[in-house]
């Protein structure tokens, strides 16, 4: 995992702010929603798979009829079932909950999401996914994920404290929202004022 892309370069500044994500994140996450955080995700040589989980486990069971947050993975890589392409369980965000771990729940039905290097895939905050096992040799899986939330969620990254202050200074006002800067309702307020 690489963390805090924010910081390391203008390219993932303008990836968070992708157009036609933001408009699919809107639908699922409703108006101002936030980005909770962003950083990559590798799968080397012979990497293991990533326990099966969701998104939502700082939510108790059972969860809303609707996503608290969702995820757009970015493929800079072609991924298929060899290099540790990212397996779901389909339908699984209907359940509402985490799946058991300790039984290993659904990790036997999970299916690889196999796309071509520059796809995104954008996917609810309650599906069981999974970083899948990396069979080669050679080949590395990168991806890029930017996890946003509802405007009352709080963030995966503290944005607050850990943003370079040149992010800031050059941020669209898109941007500001996206990182919190913007009052959602009475949230977010400083001595009563929005």
């Amino acid at each position: 995992r690489v963390f805090s892309l924010l910081n390391k370069g203008v390219e993932f500044e303008e990836l968070v702010q992708d157009p036609a994500v933001l408009e699919i994140m809107e639908r699922v996450l409703d108006y101002n929603f936030m980005l909770s955080s962003t950083h990559a995700n590798i799968a080397g040589p012979g990497g293991a798979s990533m326990y099966l989980h969701a998104d939502q486990t700082f939510c108790r069971a059972p969860w809303p009829d609707y996503a608290l947050v969702a995820n757009s993975m970015w493929m800079l890589d072609d991924f298929t079932p060899e290099n540790g392409a990212t397996r779901i369980i389909p339908g699984s965000h209907l359940h509402n909950r985490q799946p058991d771990y300790l039984a290993g729940e659904g990790n036997l039905l999970a299916e690889p999401v196999c796309a071509p290097a520059g796809t995104v895939m954008i996917f609810d905050g309650r599906l069981w996914h999974q970083t899948g096992e990396n069979t080669t040799e050679s080949e590395h899986r990168r991806g890029i994920l930017n996890y946003y939330c509802r405007a009352y969620i709080r963030q995966q990254q503290n944005f607050f404290a850990g943003l370079a202050p040149q992010v800031l200074e050059r941020a669209t006002p898109t941007m500001r929202r996206l990182l919190g800067w913007e009052n959602y309702l009475s949230l977010g307020m400083m001595d009563g004022l929005p």
